[in-house]
């Protein structure tokens, strides 16, 4: 079953991906082929190609943590990777809406994800329950850090 939905998962982002880089291409071809139907508008001619792209980016984010979830159990690694991804996802946000609570949110998910789920690298040997209370203060860090913080403000 998890090979089915990881299959499904992979087709779902390459079509994703497929379907903004040939609808991105189209669109930059129709405005160079008919610019008078694109001066008309308020909107500048790359309007579609970024909303296109911030819904593309967020279902593909989707599709990326689903398959880390359904995979093996979260490792450090892996969790550290969904972190970044996370929070680059919502800086991108952040910066095409100009709000700056996309950034808060995210660094308030990768704190309960943390917190949740307190992981420590492979190469620690030291007390395991020293390292998950070490996990739950970073996690701790990263939540007080999308809480006092404003961002793009």
């Amino acid at each position: 079953m998890r090979d089915k939905i990881n299959n499904f998962l992979n087709c779902l982002i390459g079509a994703f991906i497929g379907v903004f880089l040939a609808r991105s291409v189209y669109t930059y071809w129709d405005y160079k082929t008919h610019p008078e139907l694109y001066a008309v508008t308020s909107a500048p001619w790359y309007t579609t190609i970024l909303l296109f792209g911030v819904v593309s980016a967020g279902i593909i984010l989707a599709a990326f943590i689903v398959k880390l979830l359904i995979g093996e159990k979260l490792t450090f690694q892996n969790q550290i990777f969904l972190g970044v991804v996370l929070i680059a996802a919502a800086n991108a946000l952040a910066f095409i809406f100009h709000l700056g609570i996309f950034t808060n949110i995210a660094w308030i998910l990768y704190g309960l994800l943390f917190l949740i789920n307190p992981v420590y690298p492979k190469w620690y040997h030291g007390e395991r329950e020293k390292a998950k209370l070490g996990a739950r203060i970073a996690g701790v860090l990263c939540i007080l850090v999308g809480i006092l913080t404003r961002f793009i403000v």
